[in-house]
This record gives C-alpha cells, structure tokens and sequence, in this order.
C-alpha cells in the first residue's frame, strides 16, 4: 500500500509510518524502501507518538 501511495502523484506527499507487530532490522529496511518516512515496531504509545511527531515536524512549513 505504501509504494502505491508514493507513486500517486495525488497522493505522495502523504507522509506514511508503518505500525507492525514485526520486528528486526528486515522490516525496516523494507518499509524504507517503499517509501515509509517511519517505522515502530510492535506497540509502544511513547514510540509511536515521537515517530508520528517527527514526520510530521519533517513536512512542517518551516520546519528545520
């Protein structure tokens, strides 16, 4: 879903963090190479939220 989302002229500038109960090293690299900005794995709140926070402040107007 996330490579179709990304190569949707409409819809590539959606920023995309994959939530998975997958963990390890090969997952993530996957998910960069669809084109997620982020990744958590499993459910941590406090992760979750900082990876969300980040992307976000990433596409921010402004933002460094």
């Amino acid at each position: 879903m996330t490579r179709k989302i990304k190569e949707d002229d409409r819809l590539k500038g959606i920023p995309v963090v994959i939530h998975s109960s997958l963990t390890g090293q090969a997952n993530e690299e996957h998910a960069r190479r669809v084109g997620a900005e982020g990744y958590v794995a499993k459910f941590v709140g406090d992760e979750l939220a900082a990876a969300l926070q980040a992307t976000l402040l990433q596409g921010a107007p402004g933002a460094g």
